[in-house]
């Protein structure tokens, strides 16, 4: 599936979904979960994925360093 294709199935424009698929514009749960839909996807599962690849990180004590846990 195209980006424009993708647009389409969701209901936004062609140009804000190539920011989105860019990494250039953040995208709420509902527009997610649209997405996720339109491809075939299982927003649960998605989801769960997300966090399992993201398990490894953490803030530091301040809150204001992104640190990798020793070992992962």
């Amino acid at each position: 599936m195209t980006g424009a294709e993708l647009s389409r199935a969701v209901g936004i424009s062609a140009p804000q979904m190539s920011k989105i698929l860019a990494g250039a514009k953040q995208i709420d749960i509902e527009l997610l979960d649209k997405m996720c839909w339109a491809t075939g996807l299982v927003l649960r599962d998605v989801m769960r994925e997300a966090d399992e690849e993201t398990d490894g990180r953490y803030f530091d004590d301040d809150w204001d360093v992104p640190t990798l846990r020793p070992g992962i």
